[in-house]
């Protein structure tokens, strides 16, 4: 309750002069005077506050409340006239080397570390196979091709393979360097929040899973470059839902908070082809940091 207080009050803060309401992210310089109002994305601005709202309901289990803000962020956001964070198009990604989708990231880190330490260190195929984050078995037939259920999938282009020490690796690209023709605000970029959440969110709290479908679910999916998917039942779209959730945040951290949420105890495990992870629930749980707890009374 702190939390939805403190972005309630942060919300109605912003809502008189906070300009990505009007300009979206402005992600450029200004010649002269501050960039103080600029970068919205690396600032927790208006929209991303409303969307921490949806989220921070939706882990509390309050899906009213939820699905209410995610819709409204995505109606106020989604003007086909003056869109301020449009979801990626066909368009966009031919134009474009980028592998964040940074047009519908509501708030992000800025990282300069990310192409020369964060990838280097984690996800180069040169790096040995007891220090590379990746996924088990080659691309083609291997946790990653399981992972994608349509090959024309933007994030699968997040993936590639390469013969490292006559052997064929798997690594991961979402943050490579970018190849770059100006000075791109996305290269040093890495989410925390972004557009796709929100839809994600808004067809679960859906009542209707019809609607969930065809206003949320699919035109997520439709931004992906993939096929629509069909569900029965609402059983059926959370299966649909989780399995989404794996392919767009990875490299994000999302997927440890949507795994703790529904209390899941049985997941894919990254280290093998096609195995299941049993995790405890108390795994979810850390334990307060020592700093936080050294001092207190005996």
């Amino acid at each position: 309750s702190y939390i939805i207080k403190d972005l309630e009050t942060a919300a109605s803060l912003l809502l008189t002069v906070d300009p990505v309401i009007t300009e979206g992210a402005k992600n450029y310089g200004e010649e002269v005077g501050s960039n103080d109002m600029n970068y919205r994305q690396y600032r927790l601005n208006y929209f991303a506050i409303n969307a921490l709202m949806a989220r921070a309901y939706l882990w509390s289990g309050n899906t009213q409340k939820a699905g209410e803000y995610a819709r409204t962020v995505i109606e106020k956001v989604s003007d086909k006239n003056t869109p301020l964070f449009p979801l990626i198009d066909a368009d966009y990604m031919e134009a474009n080397s980028d592998r964040v989708f940074s047009p519908e990231v509501l708030f992000s880190l800025y990282n300069t570390s990310r192409p020369d330490v964060v990838y280097k260190t984690l996800f180069v195929p040169t790096l040995a196979t007891t220090s590379i984050l990746t996924m088990a078995g080659d691309l083609a037939t291997g946790r990653v091709n399981e992972t994608y259920d349509d090959k024309n999938d933007y994030r699968y282009r997040m993936w590639e393979s390469t013969v490292e020490n006559n052997r064929e690796v798997t690594y991961f690209i979402k943050y490579m360097d970018e190849t770059r023709t100006g000075s791109e605000a996305y290269r040093y970029m890495i989410p925390l929040i972004r557009m796709s959440e929100l839809y994600l969110i808004a067809a679960e709290c859906e009542t209707n899973v019809q609607t969930a479908l065809d206003k949320y679910f699919n035109p997520l999916r439709f931004s992906r470059n993939c096929v629509n998917q069909n569900a029965s039942s609402a059983e059926e779209l959370k299966s649909l839902i989780r399995a989404e959730y794996v392919r767009e945040f990875i490299g994000e951290g999302q997927l440890f908070f949507y795994y703790k949420r529904n209390a899941l105890q049985h997941i894919p495990d990254g280290g093998t082809v096609n195995s299941i992870k049993n995790i405890s629930l108390d795994s979810y749980v850390f334990p307060l940091p020592d700093s936080e707890t050294s001092q207190r009374a005996e």
